[in-house]
């Protein structure tokens, strides 16, 4: 098992709960993800359980299949479990709220959507950690895994093994290594957050996607990633009462100077910038379909040109939003939802911050405690959230190499899903994983000698590779540049506006950073920074993969969808705001959501694409 946040943990209790004891937790940090308060989860989708509205699995397969690019029996599975799952975690003791007749508060469609605070996935891991503690699973803690070990079976490759690093033993990197003769692997280790300059997941965040990929796993997906307003220093959302209370939004120049209302330059009234600005908090992401007449996903645009301008954005809550010569601001003239909402919720004071307050009296305190000071303007970015993408896998949550499995965000379940579907399906991955192991995988592993004899080769390799960076030059680029590198090309070439040439371009530097990489080597700050070094060697494979993936959607006709922008000068779409029409762009094509762009490393760094279609519905 690699990986202890969420879908790791359950996993791991799984196992050990269907009489699986062989087994070890590998982790480099306790939680992972799922245990920062920055990026926790607040909601739980699951299948209904109002009896008077009743749902059924498969009428929450369709909604789970409605975004696209999601298989219908992976989806079905999900229904099928998320109930099981769900109970599970509140037997657990994840708080989730009850009325006095023990019925489980719900809100959303057929009260689907179940949650225990703000801090959801928080919760869950904390529980799930409880139930690992109580099985005695054996934990390894700060080790990363830096290789996977495949052989060859009846024609078909399969895991045999992994190689780690324990970084308590860094320092002297001939006794770090850590060799894992096993039969199955399970990687559950969160999305590639560490592949974007700003991220709401804490920075460097571990991924496993890498380690499959090298080894020719498949994935799907990846060009599905969500993006939106985000606090610069802390990486906390800009979403909910945040942008509910309609702070005012302002930009400057180098030094602090040329203060700028920028958003007045998009719209024509005052009134339709805090409509907006209030939108934004039910509407997080951005979303290509939300440019129309003004909507609020202009405001991350408007966004989007001013740091592309080389401005700071900043949002003032002592400021309501305002511009100049457009009129005051005044809650009476705001649009209908809004107006409701403030005065329903008795949100009418003077200043954002005074209404922020009133709706959560803690709110300012918590976001201090995030490096977040409402009481002064706060510097805003766009920042990558989740990744849909991720390894392919059937409907036990088996990767395309044998034995292999991917669980949690690392595992491509879902093209663009209700939010909090991706707590259901990690749960509910895990599951399916812990019961194909038990019953299909679990012999024992080969001898020691028969186990050397297979991967000796992949071993001496990986030692050359490790000796290359512990000895080599001092005089290149340092590990942090080189990563920096990488995650500025991402967020640029890749991010929530893009285009064919602006990919082709990134692609060709990619390459040959890891060409780089691989030949130059890079400058460690200390020895046992090796293992970071590494980490980027993986980073960049993954990087390649996510803007071959890319172009090749929009080479196959992909247009603008979910959470970005295509660009194209022959597009039939255009943003259209006081400034005219401006960033040409294509609509989604309705016709590719049935199928899902997968790509796979064939040899060195080329990626084969192809187009797969859904797989439906068992029962539809």
């Amino acid at each position: 098992m690699v990986g202890a946040g969420a879908a790791g943990l359950n996993t791991a209790a799984r196992l050990a709960e269907l009489g699986h004891e062989d087994m070890v937790l590998v982790t480099e940090k306790p939680g992972g993800v799922s245990a920062d308060p920055v990026s926790a989860k607040s909601k739980y989708y699951r299948l209904g359980m109002d009896w008077d509205d009743p749902d059924s699995p498969v009428a929450f397969a369709r909604t789970l299949c409605e975004g696209g690019m999601t298989h219908g029996d992976v989806a079905y599975v999900e229904a099928v479990n998320s109930i099981p799952a769900f109970l599970r975690l509140a037997g657990s003791g994840v708080p989730f709220p009850r009325d006095e007749y023990g019925v489980f508060l719900a809100e959303g469609q057929q009260g689907r959507t179940a949650s225990a605070g703000p801090m959801t996935s928080l919760l869950i891991t904390e529980k799930l950690d409880d139930r690992v503690r109580a099985n005695r699973i054996n934990t390894l803690r700060r080790h990363t895994v830096i290789s996977l070990l495949t052989g060859e079976e009846e024609g078909r490759r399969k895991v045999v093994g992994a190689l780690a690093v324990d970084r308590r033993k860094a320092k002297e990197p001939s006794e770090a290594l850590v060799l894992f003769n096993c039969r199955n692997v399970v990687l559950a280790t969160g999305g590639p957050s560490a592949l974007f300059a700003n991220t709401i997941h804490g920075a460097g965040s571990s991924t496993s996607l890498g380690l499959g990929l090298m080894v020719g796993a498949k994935a799907g997906n990846l060009t599905e990633t969500r993006y939106g307003l985000t606090f610069d220093k802390s990486g906390v959302r800009l979403a909910g009462d945040l942008q509910r209370v309609m702070p005012n939004y302002y930009s400057t120049g180098r030094g602090g100077r040329d203060r700028k209302p920028f958003l007045a330059e998009y719209f024509d009234a005052t009134k339709q910038i805090a409509s907006a600005i209030f939108h934004k908090g039910n509407h997080w992401p951005f979303a290509s379909e939300q440019l129309h007449q003004l909507g609020p996903s202009i405001i991350d645009i408007a966004v989007h040109n001013e740091l592309a301008d080389g401005r700071r954005v900043y949002v003032d809550f002592s400021e309501n939003a305002q511009a100049p010569d457009m009129g005051k601001f005044n809650i009476s003239q705001l649009d209908e939802e809004a107006q409701a909402f403030l005065q329903s919720t008795g949100a009418t004071q003077f200043s954002p911050l005074q209404r922020l307050q009133h709706l959560d009296a803690t709110i300012v305190g918590r976001l201090l405690d995030q490096k977040t000071d409402l009481r002064e303007p706060q510097q805003v970015t766009i920042s990558a959230e989740d990744t849909f993408g991720g390894l392919s896998i059937d409907m036990w949550w088996e990767t395309s190499i044998g034995q292999l499995f991917a669980v949690g965000d690392v595992a491509c379940t879902h093209g663009n899903p209700p939010e909090g579907a991706e707590v259901n399906a990690g749960q509910v991955g895990g599951l399916r994983a812990a019961e194909r192991i038990v019953r299909e995988y679990d012999q024992t592993p080969p001898s020691l000698d028969e186990f050397l004899d297979m991967i000796r080769g992949q071993v001496e390799s990986e030692v050359s590779n490790l000796q290359r960076y512990v000895y080599g030059p001092i005089e290149v680029p340092s590990v942090r540049n080189h990563e920096k590198d990488i995650q500025e090309r991402m967020s640029r070439a890749g991010g929530m506006i893009r285009g064919v040439e602006g990919l082709s371009e990134a692609i060709a530097e990619a390459r040959e950073q890891y060409e780089t990489l691989r030949t130059e080597g890079q400058r460690l700050s200390r020895q046992s920074q090796f293992v970071d070094a590494l980490g980027n060697e993986l980073l960049c494979v993954t990087e390649i993969a996510f803007l071959e993936a890319m172009k090749a959607y929009i080479e196959n006709g992909g247009g603008s969808r979910g959470s970005y922008l295509v660009l194209d000068a022959q597009g039939d779409a255009t943003v259209l705001t006081r400034r005219g029409a401006e960033m040409r762009h294509r609509n989604e094509n309705m016709g590719m959501r049935n199928r899902i762009l997968e790509v796979c490393r064939s040899d060195g760094l080329d990626f084969e694409a192809e187009m797969a279609s859904v797989r439906p519905i068992p029962e539809d």
